[in-house]
C-alpha cells in the first residue's frame, strides 16, 4: 500500500493544541482532551494505535500475532502533513 498523505496519527494529533488544524476539528469530531467518549472512539479506529488488532487476524482467519514490516517517510517541517 503507498499512502500519498493520510491521516494516521488521528489520536496524539488531536491530543496536540500546537498543531495548526487540531483546534479547527473539535467542532467536527469533538475534543478528545475533555471528553473521554470523543477519546476512546477516536482510538478505536486511529490505525497507529490498531496496528496489532488489524494484523491479529491476518491469513484467512488464522489468529496470529505477527504485524508486517512497515516503511514509514514522512516530513519533519511540514505541518500539514
Amino acid at each position: 500500500v503507498v499512502l500519498k498523505v493520510p491521516f494516521l496519527d488521528v489520536l496524539d494529533s488531536m491530543m496536540n493544541n500546537d498543531l495548526p488544524l487540531t483546534t479547527a476539528e473539535f467542532e467536527e469530531w469533538g475534543n478528545p482532551q475533555e471528553n473521554r467518549k470523543v477519546y476512546e472512539y477516536i482510538r478505536s479506529y486511529d490505525p497507529t494505535k490498531n496496528i496489532d488488532k488489524m494484523f491479529s487476524l491476518s491469513k484467512a482467519g488464522q489468529n496470529t500475532s505477527s504485524t508486517p514490516a512497515f516503511l514509514v517517510s514522512c516530513s519533519l517541517s511540514d505541518m500539514r502533513v
